[in-house]
């Protein structure tokens, strides 16, 4: 009897482990759709990006936008910065979820099921807010950079464009700003 007790507690606990860093893992996967998406979507772009937005640019982003080498170089050094955090944060959930499953599967098979099932159950929170901000602010980076770089040199940031089409729709509505 005190045995069952103490499995149903400890798969309690891998749960709600199981939920929390499930959820967090999905919020980084939906990141990555909603990044995909906005960054592609001029139309939305064009609305997000105003003047305003680029001169009151969060004091985290703006030491991105300062030219360093090349303007290039500050363009990929936020995207690998951004690719590398949400890599590591993923790596990270991923290690505490497969330990709370290998935990649940060493308890039980029915244990497990619920385990998993709550994994997948995690998914089915929308986006949170601060996700989206999260990935916002990224796209945000990457507009004062470029905005910063056509003020400066217009030539080079338009020949610089042309060879990186994902970056294109920013481009254009920070054109239009």
């Amino acid at each position: 009897m005190t045995s069952m007790i103490v499995k149903i507690l400890i798969e309690v606990i891998l749960a709600f482990v199981i939920f929390f860093a499930g959820g967090l893992f999905w919020q980084l996967r939906k990141r990555a759709k909603f990044l995909h998406a906005i960054i592609g979507n001029e139309s939305f772009l064009t609305q997000f990006i105003s003047r305003s937005a680029l001169d009151n640019a969060s004091p985290m982003i703006t030491p991105f936008a300062e030219k360093k080498l090349t303007y290039a170089l500050n363009v990929q050094v936020v995207i690998d910065a951004d690719i590398a955090s949400q890599r590591r944060t993923t790596v990270m959930f991923l290690v505490v979820i497969i330990a709370a499953l290998v935990g649940s599967w060493f308890l039980g098979s029915a244990y497990f099921l619920v385990s998993l099932a709550l994994f997948f159950l995690s998914a089915a929170s929308p986006i949170f807010e601060s996700t989206r901000s999260n990935a916002l602010q990224h796209v945000l980076a990457l507009a004062l950079i470029l905005d910063r770089w056509r003020a400066e040199n217009p030539r080079e940031c338009d020949e610089w464009i042309q060879r990186v089409p994902s970056l294109r729709p920013v481009y254009n509505a920070v054109k239009v700003v």
